[in-house]
């Protein structure tokens, strides 16, 4: 009975509502604009659908164990009416939350440059010269202009540990 009390109350410390878990604290540096950074977090959950072929789809109300496969969206906000923001004057950088391991950065639509930190954000360098287990933080270069009203996503993928 006591072997059934202790694993009852590790998953219990081991799950945790998607909701409480902290997104990470991006920052935005632009020349121009009124633009704003908003995060989102779900998690990336493989199921049959109702054929019983597999499809991925994401989850924002859900319990999370270790293991579970986090996707983080960094969505760039351009709220101006008229103004654009120029290229090459988006920086988003963010650190890696604690708690997971970097998985993969997405492929963002249109020009963008992706590098990763190992240093605790001090250097960034190309993705594929950084092991996973050593991501501190991440930084994508908007490469061009973002107009007026619109919006870019910028996303990656963890495991929770």
């Amino acid at each position: 009975m006591l072997t059934r009390a202790v694993l009852l109350l590790t998953f219990a410390l081991a799950s945790l509502p998607l909701r409480t878990w902290a997104a990470p604290a991006a920052e935005l540096e632009s020349a121009g604009g009124k633009v704003t950074l908003d995060t989102r977090v779900t998690q990336r959950v493989t199921r049959n659908d109702d054929s019983g072929a597999e499809e991925i789809v994401y989850l924002e109300d859900t319990w999370l164990a270790p293991g579970a496969i986090l996707r983080y969206e960094l969505i760039i906000h351009n709220q101006a009416e008229a103004e654009a923001v120029a290229a090459e004057s988006l920086l988003v950088t963010t650190p890696l939350p604690e708690g997971v391991e970097f998985l993969e950065g997405l492929k963002p639509s249109g020009p963008v440059v992706f590098t990763l930190s190992a240093d605790g954000g001090v250097t960034f360098e190309a993705p594929e010269k950084i092991a996973p287990a050593s991501v501190t933080h991440l930084q994508w270069r908007i490469m061009e202009s973002l107009p007026p009203e619109a919006r870019r996503t910028l996303a990656f993928e963890a495991r929770l540990l």
